[in-house]
Protein backbone atom coordinates (compact mmCIF):
# COMPACT_ATOMS: atom_id res chain seq x y z
CA UNK A 1 0.00 0.00 0.00
CA UNK A 2 1.74 3.39 -0.74
CA UNK A 3 0.42 6.96 0.33
CA UNK A 4 -0.53 9.89 -2.37
CA UNK A 5 2.98 11.34 -1.54
CA UNK A 6 4.32 8.24 -3.12
CA UNK A 7 2.20 7.60 -5.79
CA UNK A 8 3.11 11.12 -7.35
CA UNK A 9 6.76 10.45 -6.60
CA UNK A 10 6.88 7.25 -8.48
CA UNK A 11 4.42 8.10 -11.09
CA UNK A 12 7.44 11.11 -11.70
CA UNK A 13 10.27 8.87 -11.26
CA UNK A 14 8.80 6.72 -14.61
CA UNK A 15 8.32 9.23 -16.77
CA UNK A 16 4.54 9.88 -16.34
CA UNK A 17 4.14 13.83 -17.59
CA UNK A 18 0.30 14.36 -17.80
CA UNK A 19 -0.49 16.68 -15.18
CA UNK A 20 -1.31 14.94 -11.63
CA UNK A 21 -4.17 16.60 -9.01
CA UNK A 22 -3.07 15.83 -5.53
CA UNK A 23 -6.06 16.00 -2.71
CA UNK A 24 -5.58 16.54 0.86
CA UNK A 25 -7.22 17.14 3.90
CA UNK A 26 -4.75 19.05 5.65
CA UNK A 27 -4.81 22.82 4.60
CA UNK A 28 -1.69 23.98 5.81
CA UNK A 29 0.27 25.58 3.27
CA UNK A 30 3.31 23.51 3.81
CA UNK A 31 1.52 20.21 2.73
CA UNK A 32 0.29 21.52 -0.46
CA UNK A 33 4.04 22.52 -1.23
CA UNK A 34 5.54 19.26 -0.65
CA UNK A 35 2.68 17.52 -2.57
CA UNK A 36 3.50 20.31 -5.80
CA UNK A 37 7.00 19.62 -5.02
CA UNK A 38 6.81 16.08 -5.48
CA UNK A 39 5.61 16.82 -9.20
CA UNK A 40 1.88 17.06 -8.49
CA UNK A 41 0.23 20.15 -11.16
CA UNK A 42 -1.96 21.01 -8.65
CA UNK A 43 -3.01 20.65 -4.76
CA UNK A 44 -7.00 20.47 -3.96
CA UNK A 45 -8.10 21.16 -0.38
CA UNK A 46 -10.72 17.96 0.92
CA UNK A 47 -13.71 18.38 0.68
CA UNK A 48 -13.63 19.45 -2.60
CA UNK A 49 -16.79 21.06 -4.62
CA UNK A 50 -17.58 20.09 -8.05
CA UNK A 51 -16.44 23.85 -9.14
CA UNK A 52 -13.27 23.92 -7.06
CA UNK A 53 -12.35 20.67 -9.49
CA UNK A 54 -13.55 21.29 -12.34
CA UNK A 55 -11.04 25.11 -11.91
CA UNK A 56 -8.01 23.12 -10.34
CA UNK A 57 -8.25 21.23 -14.19
CA UNK A 58 -8.79 24.03 -15.69
CA UNK A 59 -6.07 25.61 -14.09
CA UNK A 60 -3.66 23.09 -15.04
CA UNK A 61 -4.97 22.13 -18.48
CA UNK A 62 -4.62 25.90 -19.04
CA UNK A 63 -0.95 25.53 -18.47
CA UNK A 64 -0.04 22.67 -20.41
CA UNK A 65 -2.15 23.89 -23.81
CA UNK A 66 1.22 25.85 -24.47
CA UNK A 67 4.02 23.60 -24.12
CA UNK A 68 6.01 22.14 -27.09
CA UNK A 69 6.40 18.62 -25.59
CA UNK A 70 3.62 15.88 -26.00
CA UNK A 71 2.08 15.63 -22.55
CA UNK A 72 -0.85 13.83 -23.29
CA UNK A 73 0.49 11.86 -26.55
CA UNK A 74 2.97 8.58 -26.17
CA UNK A 75 5.59 10.14 -24.41
CA UNK A 76 3.98 9.36 -21.17
CA UNK A 77 4.04 6.29 -18.65
CA UNK A 78 1.48 3.86 -19.58
CA UNK A 79 -1.01 2.77 -16.44
CA UNK A 80 0.93 -0.97 -15.05
CA UNK A 81 -0.51 -3.94 -16.89
CA UNK A 82 -1.05 -1.67 -20.27
CA UNK A 83 2.62 -2.24 -21.59
CA UNK A 84 5.04 -5.37 -22.75
CA UNK A 85 7.36 -4.09 -19.64
CA UNK A 86 6.76 -5.55 -16.02
CA UNK A 87 6.41 -3.01 -13.57
CA UNK A 88 8.18 -3.83 -10.01
CA UNK A 89 6.07 -1.73 -7.64
CA UNK A 90 6.35 -2.36 -4.05
CA UNK A 91 3.99 -4.62 -2.54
Amino acid sequence: VMDGYEAIALLRSRGFKAPILGFTAHGSDEIQKTIRDLGADACVRKPVTKDQLLNAITRVLTRYQNLDDDRFGSNYAEPPGTSDTPTDYPS
